[in-house]
């Protein structure tokens, strides 16, 4: 137990990470004159290591699942196996189900079906009236793309998902004022409206929802994230 470390951050700070200048080990604010870590992409281990080799206060940028007692563990070939086995087990999952739903989205001018979030399909037939038709990305702060996010028609039940590559091309041409909704669980949730003259290619970037920023108090009471924060907490911690 006397090895085990408790992150919390007691006065979390109101600054915004993307106005903060890139560093190498994350961001830095002009506000305070620090380098606040980026801890958000680290794993369980690598934050131990940290904060076990390092003296002094850290200003860092957290998920709130990642604000938690660590129980100390020996490192062992065979347990960084399982992690990498883990990642890949729910990469693949993600692929699959990406891929799955691409395939039953055909980008042709033919038959569509259109996704809708009810589970249910709705069969339209192509229209040869003046619209726009919306393609692009979906990429996240790091500019990399996130596949399986939902892209619905605001208003309605009509939508899609990003591809494995986060591409997107919404089979229903919009209108101008239309708005095109994106979410996915711990990312915030963009919207885009259609203009008069949309162009050819959007591209959308998703932040991470669930971030708190400030100084880390080690050994301070840990509380168990709640509401969806919770659930997505609770989630992570079955894989």
């Amino acid at each position: 137990m006397a090895n085990n470390i408790s992150l919390t951050v007691s006065q979390p700070c109101s600054e915004k990470w993307n106005n903060f200048t890139p560093t190498s080990t994350g961001g830095f604010c002009v506000s305070c004159s620090k380098n606040v870590i980026d801890f958000t992409k680290m794993s369980d281990a690598e934050i131990m290591s940290y904060f076990k080799n390092t003296s002094g206060n850290t200003c860092g940028r957290f998920r709130k699942d990642q604000l938690k007692t660590y129980k100390h563990q020996t490192p062992t070939n065979s347990r960084s196996g399982i992690k990498w086995l883990q990642t890949g087990l729910l990469s693949a999952a993600l692929v699959f189900i990406s891929r799955e739903l691409s395939m039953a989205m055909p980008t042709t001018m033919a038959k569509t079906e259109i996704f809708d979030t009810d589970d249910k399909k709705t069969d339209l037939s192509p229209k040869k009236a003046d619209g726009h038709v919306v393609r692009g990305i979906v990429m996240s702060e790091d500019k990399e793309p996130l596949p399986g996010v939902n892209v619905v028609l605001k208003g309605t039940r009509t939508g899609m998902v990003t591809d494995i590559d986060g591409k997107f091309e919404f089979p229903v041409e919009l209108k101008e004022g239309d708005v095109l909704v994106f979410s996915f669980i711990g990312l915030t949730t963009e919207e885009y409206k259609v203009g008069k003259k949309s162009p050819a290619n959007i591209e959308i970037t998703m932040w991470m929802e669930f971030d708190i920023m400030g100084e880390v108090v080690i050994g301070g009471a840990y509380a168990q994230p709640t509401g969806i924060a919770g659930l997505w907490h609770k989630i992570k911690n079955l894989f």
